[in-house]
């Protein structure tokens, strides 16, 4: 007949050890396992050494009692989470080889104080409408955007106008803030690709749309002399507020034609005489069409469209109705007047949404990108023009005419729009009211 189990002298089943309830750690079980073994084997040996195996394994039992105990009390005092057994059924068990030291920590009931892990997050599902419920995935163009798709949500504003009037800085600086702002400069609207647009601002924007989200933008210095790009803004983002910048048309004309003249060595400039009124093959674009800022301008649809406020135009070009326009002059990027400069930052943050001091705007020159091949850059800046040289008289005297003209309905006319931003009027108003002399009479 077997021997009646004995109760271990260590772990009374009824008591408590050191006030705590016996903790039970599954990476110790493996000692025990050993001596289990080598009390089993020690049946074999002498009588000496089985009662040293014994004696030992009373003695790692006392020890390990007393570690299981302080673990279990520095685990309450603190308030970690422990594994606690119900009831501390650590015996020891008759001379048998049939039992174990202790039973295996899966039979034992497990009790937790508080979570072990921290629940994961599940993701956020996506609050942009599924893609292909706003355009053809397939198509470009106008016709793949899916009747009725509301697509205001994807752009809250964009740099429309015009070349070579900080657009690049400008651009280049919101993101660097961290607007969600595309990289480059995005056309598509210009030749009515909007599906096209729609799926390259879904992929490449942020979909947060959170109170507190940066704003989603572009940059396309042609859209206000594009024929197509107002009237889709009118249609597909009518709340898209516009950033427009400015500067005198003969400036414009002169930096736009030197811009090429570096940039482009390879390919011959045509003599300004004949870029001086419509763009023609071979112009490069550069041309005094595109210098008739305030036609363009009128397209936005801010003013009365009266009929003495027509009589400064020379096209005829179609209204549309947009967002707001923040509309600035060029030499207010570069404002040496501290809070001038400061108060330009915070109107612009502010049109945007934005919150928070904003830094100084860093300049980004555009210009000579061949300026480190040294036989490029001399004969390259030796095809530069200076627009008041005597051989540019002509191109010189009607691109004056646009930059009065420009001028004048500007003051008159577009500010007067309760939809159209400016900062610094009474500044803005002098740079435009300088326009009005020519600036070679004096040279």
């Amino acid at each position: 007949a077997k021997a009646a189990p004995r109760r271990n002298r260590f772990f009374p089943r009824s008591k408590r050890c050191a006030g705590v309830q016996v903790c039970r750690c599954a990476h110790l079980n493996g000692p025990y396992r050993m001596l289990a073994g080598q009390r089993r084997r020690a049946k074999q040996n002498s009588p000496q050494k089985k009662h040293e195996v014994k004696s030992l394994l009373r003695l790692f039992t006392s020890l390990f009692a007393l570690f299981l105990a302080a673990q279990c009390f520095i685990a309450h005092q603190s308030n970690h989470v422990v594994i606690h057994v119900s009831q501390a059924e650590i015996e020891h068990e008759g001379d048998t080889d049939e039992n174990l030291i202790h039973k295996e920590l899966s039979s034992q009931k497990i009790e937790l104080e508080r979570p072990l892990l921290v629940p994961v997050p599940r993701p956020t599902p996506d609050p942009f409408p599924p893609l292909e419920s706003l355009v053809d995935l397939r198509g470009d163009d106008n016709n793949s955007v899916k009747p009725g798709a509301d697509l205001r949500f994807l752009l809250d504003f964009a740099i429309v106008g015009f070349a070579k009037t900080g657009s690049t800085t400008l651009s280049r600086y919101l993101r660097a803030l961290g607007v969600s702002m595309l990289s480059e400069e995005c056309c598509y609207l210009v030749v009515d690709k909007t599906a096209k647009l729609t799926r390259y601002l879904y992929q490449e924007l942020s979909h947060d749309m959170s109170e507190s989200r940066m704003p989603r933008g572009l940059k396309c210095p042609q859209d206000l002399s594009s024929d197509l790009s107002l009237p889709n803004y009118e249609r597909y983002f009518p709340n898209t507020k516009l950033i427009v910048g400015i500067r005198s048309p003969l400036s414009f004309f002169q930096s736009f034609y030197n811009f090429h003249a570096v940039n482009t060595p390879w390919k011959e400039l045509l003599p300004t005489e004949k870029l001086a009124k419509r763009c023609i093959p071979g112009s490069l674009g550069i041309c005094g069409w595109r210098a008739s800022f305030v036609d363009f301008l009128y397209k936005l649809g801010k003013t009365d469209g009266t009929i003495k406020e027509k009589k400064l135009l020379e096209l005829n070009l179609n209204r549309v109705q947009v967002g707001d326009v923040f509309i600035y002059e060029l030499g207010q990027l570069s404002d040496t007047n501290e809070t001038r400069a400061r108060q330009f930052r915070q109107d612009l943050a502010s049109f945007l949404g934005l919150e928070g001091e904003m830094p100084p705007i860093p300049h980004v020159n555009t210009l000579g990108r061949f300026d480190y091949i040294d036989a490029w850059k001399e004969e390259a800046h030796a095809r530069k023009i200076d627009i008041c040289d005597d051989e540019h008289i002509y191109a010189r005297r009607i691109l004056q005419d646009k930059t009065e003209r420009t001028s004048k309905w500007v003051r008159e006319y577009l500010l007067g729009s309760n939809e159209v931003f400016v900062s610094s009027r009474e500044y803005f108003t002098s740079i435009l009211e300088g326009w009005m002399d020519d600036p070679c009479l004096n040279r």
